[in-house]
């Protein structure tokens, strides 16, 4: 008799139960836009590539990191955890049309690293399914913000993850807004089965970093800007 799905099966189990709630939940909020046709297969589409992108983020981390305690069994998200830190990485999410966006956004995630010493801010990127680089050519890609007076604004975690939904996000990808709350400072890129590696290799050492109590690199980028299109 076949016993109850382990490992990558259990991933997809409750990913792939997670991903028909949370669309049918969201969508009805949301309005018939994002109810459409087109956008719930694009919704779908985004859902699955993440699904598979995180597949092979747990597979590569726990191989390599045995003593790691893995959760793999909430519905929202998943997560490694060390004595010192925790990665976690959410499941997509649809995102309600957002006027004033310089692209579209059909949903949404996020990844972040948690140090645990109190001390160390930690870090979390967005990654958003969105036409950012070509129109209606719809990939994920990932980026970051950071509060441009870092001083007035006390944050678990910079960079950051922001919702596309939120005015914050609008106004650091605008062009020309001088008042803006928050900077993009992770340039806006693709992420793919061709740039995963660098994708896991670069999350596995910001981990191995938190948990020996080193600090994480400078957040961030000077080459940020200008990596999204405006329109």
């Amino acid at each position: 008799m076949r016993g109850p799905p382990k490992g990558l099966d259990r991933l997809r189990v409750w990913n792939d139960r997670e991903t028909d709630r949370v669309f049918h939940a969201l969508s009805h909020a949301a309005g018939a836009d994002i109810a459409s046709a087109g956008r719930a297969e694009l919704f779908h589409t985004a859902a699955d590539l993440l699904k598979s992108f995180t597949g092979r983020l747990r597979a590569d981390l726990t191989g390599a990191a045995r003593q790691a305690q893995e959760q793999a069994d909430s519905p929202l998200f998943w997560s490694l955890r060390l004595p010192t830190a925790e990665l976690r990485i959410g499941i997509a999410e649809p995102v309600e049309p957002a006027p004033g966006l310089p692209f579209e956004v059909i949903a949404a995630a996020e990844i972040r690293l948690t140090p645990h010493d109190g001390r160390t801010r930690g870090r979390g990127h967005a990654l958003w399914y969105c036409d950012a680089h070509t129109a209606q050519r719809f990939r994920w890609y990932e980026t970051a913000f950071a509060p441009c007076h870092p001083d007035r604004v006390h944050l678990q975690h910079v960079p950051c993850a922001l919702s596309p939904e939120v005015t914050e996000a609008r106004d650091a990808l605008a062009p020309g807004v001088t008042d803006a709350e928050y900077a993009v400072v992770w340039p806006v890129r693709e992420l793919t089965v061709l740039t995963l590696d660098g994708f896991v290799d670069r999350w596995a050492g910001w981990l191995a970093a938190a948990a020996a109590g080193q600090p994480l690199e400078p957040g961030e980028r000077p080459d940020a800007s200008g990596t999204w299109r405006h329109g």
